[in-house]
């Protein structure tokens, strides 16, 4: 059997959980590792659950720095450590993975040398376009917007959150590079395009390296489309941080960040396309950070429209005598739909919006008068949506999300059916690493603002389960802890993207039956991601000042 344990440690506040395999019911001790005394022991409880069987023990009163191990029968843990700075380590790789994944002039990047530094030729009018920078996406070299603006978000929630004594300067520097590609990529109108080295005309037609000379001839194309209305938020977000961030050390580039959001918001309002949860609450998000800033009573009576909207699309009490499940959010309403076919929102790797856009939102205005209303939401769905669904699996975990038919597994709750994990479509299908840590970033952000420890609880579960505490043992970060499965290797250009310390894999992924499974090299679950290594750098860090 294999003791189940988060293979970097805890923070000394944090709840503390092992699992054991199985039905046994045993005792364990906790030993510190330098004197090997005992300093703490107890009993695993027995857990039923979709994934099997397991036995939990707790060991949250262990507060003392230090390094320890478990021990349960015959059974020894690897050591782990109790320190209040025990993700830094981790955080200083995951944003160094982000200089690793560089594009462009720069000899940082994984390969020591300039690349793409002719990137692009716009698609629609052939004409080239510097959109030289940012980070190659994933175990690729596409240049997608969608995804790696998640990188730019999560090192500016970094930056703002911890101050880290390895960062001197390196945090704010990643920040810079990544922007100057997302910077070139906003159009005359405002909103930000699609990707430059994407998929253009047929699968990974431009996913291949350079001769980096603007000559046309194996440029990359650039989609000028705009990219989708989450993006446009997360962007204009983004942003807006930046120039918040920056707005004391380098006014002029915060004032040119600032511009740049508000131009963006200005298309997005104009477009009239925030209609979804998603959009609503990345929307409330953005704007929130633009208000602190320029203080406009006109944003104000938009954020509180888009969360009246928003709010309006959550079910705040059981659809009927067979579901007992609420406080989630219908994805959107249409004034002709039948409430019977509305479905559940859930977003595999953009984000929990919904929930964090309230959370952000009564974060930022506690005592307004309609905060109470926002906090009796977030409370819905902690208490009555994620609670219950985190209680049906010994690990803890929130699930991708509820469904009105059968997706694949059988696994039913009242009316609903769920899955743990996406649905394995023979086209396309990711692992849960993005939906776990973006869920557990904002339930701790929420515990800590609505002083709701339970929730941090489950907040520590899903990081947990990224670190190791999963059927495989495995953490999928690269380079922390054990186990890290073999990252995928791509064929389509030479040499590969190597093993590169700090990556967030996109996780563990369910089969047809929702059963877990872990390939090592597949794509699902083994290859690098930005909006896996974004939110679960945002969750280290919220975790850490809990």
């Amino acid at each position: 059997m294999t003791i189940y344990l988060n293979h970097v440690g805890f923070t000394p506040k944090a709840v503390k959980f092992c699992l054991l395999g199985g039905e046994l019911s045993t005792e364990f001790i906790v030993r510190d590792q330098a004197s090997n005394q005992v300093v703490q022991q107890g009993r695993f409880s027995q857990i039923k659950g979709d994934f099997g069987t397991f036995t939990v023990g707790e060991f949250s009163s262990l507060r003392q720095p230090g390094i320890y191990f478990i021990e349960a029968g015959r059974e020894r843990s690897l050591p782990f450590r109790v320190a209040p700075d025990v993700y830094d380590e981790t955080l200083q790789k995951i944003v160094s993975y982000f200089t690793l994944q560089r594009c462009g002039n720069t000899k940082l990047g994984w390969r020591g040398t300039a690349c793409h530094t002719d990137d692009g030729i716009r698609g629609d009018t052939g004409k080239h376009l510097d959109v030289e920078g940012g980070w190659h996406d994933a175990c690729d070299l596409r240049k997608w917007v969608p995804p790696t603006i998640y990188g730019l978000l999560g090192l500016a929630l970094l930056k703002e959150t911890l101050v880290l004594a390895w960062d001197q300067g390196k945090i704010e520097d990643e920040l810079r590079w990544g922007n100057r590609y997302f910077l070139k990529m906003q159009e005359y109108d405002g909103y930000i395009m699609g990707h430059c080295g994407g998929d253009y005309f047929t699968h990974a037609d431009n996913n291949r390296w350079t001769d980096n000379t603007m000559d046309g001839k194996d440029d990359r194309m650039i989609d000028p489309r705009p990219a989708d209305a989450i993006t446009q938020w997360v962007f204009i977000l983004s942003e807006a941080m930046l120039a918040g961030l920056l707005r004391d050390t380098d006014p002029d580039y915060a004032r040119m960040c600032m511009e740049a959001a508000q131009r963006c918001m200005n298309w997005v309002l104009k477009e009239n396309i925030t209609r979804s949860a998603g959009e609503l609450g990345a929307a409330i998000t953005a704007l929130v950070e633009i208000y602190r800033t320029v203080n406009d009573p006109r944003l104000l009576e938009l954020i509180i429209r888009y969360a009246d909207t928003l709010i309006a699309l959550q079910v705040t009490r059981p659809e009927d005598s067979r579901s007992s499940l609420y406080g989630f959010f219908w994805n959107r309403r249409e004034p002709a739909q039948s409430p019977g076919t509305l479905e559940p929102y859930k977003s595999i790797w953009q984000g929990c919006w919904p929930f964090l856009g309230l959370v952000n939102l009564y974060g930022f205005y506690p005592n307004h008068p309609k905060s109470e209303v926002w906090a009796n939401a977030i409370k819905l769905y902690c208490d009555n949506y994620l609670k219950p669904m985190t209680d049906r699996n010994a690990f803890g975990i929130v699930p991708y999300g509820l469904y009105r038919k059968d997706p694949g597994g059988n696994r039913n709750l009242g009316r609903f059916w769920y899955r743990w994990f996406m649905e394995a479509n023979p086209d396309w299908y990711v692992g849960i690493n993005s939906n776990l840590s973006a869920t557990g970033f904002a339930l701790a952000k929420a515990a800590r603002i609505l002083n709701q420890p339970k929730w941090a609880v489950m907040a520590q579960h899903q990081l947990d389960w990224i670190l190791g505490v999963n059927p495989f043992n495995a953490s999928t970060v690269v380079g922390v802890g054990h186990n890290n499965p073999q990252h995928m290797f791509g064929g389509e250009y030479y040499p590969p993207t190597p093993y590169l310390p700090g990556a967030v894999m996109n996780g563990i992924s369910g089969d047809a039956n929702d059963i877990p499974q872990l390939r090592p090299g597949s794509w699902q679950e083994c290859e690098y991601w930005t909006p896996m290594v974004a939110f679960t750098m945002c969750l280290l860090a919220e975790i850490t000042v809990l």
